[in-house]
């Protein structure tokens, strides 16, 4: 049984890359804004793209993080949902969030966003960044170990909390979005699409949104 560890009663669960920012822009700037856009969400083909290039992954890894944009109603959102009682997590496909501290990068980010002067390090409103690969260096080569999929990581949070919402918004999050359709027969979950992308998403969802901060309209 997974224990429950943190003190809200209801869960909140989203994507990274979309819903809550973008680092796109910093991509582009360091000229690899085409492979980012390609292989963000799809670590097996990163792997081989970048077969070789171990040095380079890291350092531009940390330079991306660096640059991620936090969209400007993201922190006061979260401080709301957490306000009501549900605690926030993150999940994400993109590796670069794997890598030493560059999680920690995107809380110190966060908290910059929400400007609050009652909010820590140790009173924060993302309460877990999940990263479902984790880049490593295996005889001078790059490889991305499994860390968990969003499918069973949205399982796994929806059955101990047992109500809660989830957020997606493109292809990647499709198996995620189908576990919690299946989950709402017995479990209280909201599931919302953001943005315009992956028609395919809609099925499952029960309205897509176009602001973050809509969010709180479905608490």
């Amino acid at each position: 049984m997974y224990k429950k560890r943190l003190v809200g009663n209801k869960a909140f669960i989203t994507d990274l890359d979309g819903p809550m920012g973008s680092c796109q822009r910093v991509a582009d700037e360091l000229s690899v804004g085409e492979i980012y856009e390609r292989f963000r969400n799809d670590p097996s083909a990163l792997q081989y793209e970048l077969n070789g290039l171990t040095d380079e992954f890291f350092s531009l890894a940390k330079r991306i993080s660096e640059g991620f944009e936090l969209r400007p109603d993201v922190g006061i959102t979260l401080k709301a949902l957490k306000l009501k009682g549900y605690d926030n997590f993150v999940c994400t496909d993109n590796p670069i969030f794997g890598v030493n501290s560059n999680g920690e990068t995107l809380k110190k980010k966060l908290m910059e966003n929400v400007q609050d002067p009652d909010l820590s390090e140790e009173i924060s409103y993302l309460d877990e960044l999940h990263v479902t690969t984790i880049p490593k260096i295996v005889g001078g080569r790059l490889y991305f170990d499994d860390n968990g999929s969003k499918k069973s990581y949205v399982r796994k949070k929806f059955e101990e909390y047992g109500s809660g919402i989830l957020v997606v918004d493109d292809k990647n999050d499709i198996d995620a979005a189908k576990e919690a359709y299946m989950m709402k027969e017995n479990y209280d979950i909201k599931i919302l699409k953001f943005g315009k992308n992956c028609k395919e998403l809609e099925k499952y969802c029960d309205k897509t949104i176009m602001n973050f901060s809509e969010i709180l309209n479905y608490i």
